[in-house]
């Protein structure tokens, strides 16, 4: 097992590839501020906090599972993330030792990782900002740029679909987000779960 620890925190990085390595001595740990290029390691699972949580990431290893360690993220934060990115789990850092190894392992095979108690949050939580009538003041093109952001594309890849300057996207990204009530990418995309007027458009 190939784990790679790419965390905004140095000294949790750490912690997270001692405790990997007292309790899975066979695996094999690299951080990721002493890999010089991302074909230098091809690791099995990366963990990852949202500070680095990108989509180069999954251009750089896109075989590997990935983990988010879960620093302090509300409900909504982390509903997005986890569509926006299709993430292959969810690691709070007050996991206990045992529980932490054993969510490896059940990643490692292939099955999805979250905690009972925020899958409980998660499914109960209509979010601040989901009110009736707010997406009625969208535009169709509105619409459409929300759909594909919530598709994971970037400004620029969303300009090149819809014929528009970059600039016009994100000036039409700016006026969503006050709309909609959000501030980021991810809030977005959690609203979009919960709404039925916004389709994912087909490839």
């Amino acid at each position: 097992m190939k784990i790679l620890v790419n965390l905004s925190n140095l000294l949790l990085s750490e912690a997270l590839h001692q405790l990997i390595k007292e309790r899975e001595p066979d695996a094999e740990i690299f951080l990721v501020d002493r890999i010089a290029t991302p074909g230098d390691v091809e690791p099995d699972m990366i963990l990852v906090d949202a500070g680095r949580l990108d989509q180069e990431l999954f251009r750089d290893w896109p075989q590997s599972k990935v983990i988010l360690v879960d620093t302090g993220l509300d409900d909504q934060e982390m509903a997005g993330l986890l569509v926006y990115y299709n993430l292959d789990g969810v690691i709070a850092t007050n996991t206990d030792a045992e529980l932490f190894t054993k969510a490896l392992r059940v990643i490692s095979r292939g099955e999805l990782w979250l905690d009972q108690r925020k899958v409980k949050s998660l499914m109960h939580s209509n979010g601040p900002i989901a009110r009736k009538g707010t997406f009625e003041t969208l535009s169709e093109k509105e619409k459409r740029i929300i759909a594909l952001v919530a598709r994971g594309y970037k400004n620029r890849e969303i300009a090149d679909q819809l014929y528009l300057s970059e600039q016009t996207i994100k000036a039409h990204v700016s006026r969503i987000y006050k709309k909609l009530k959000v501030s980021n990418r991810s809030q977005l995309v959690s609203l979009v779960m919960k709404h039925p007027l916004i389709k994912t458009p087909a490839d």
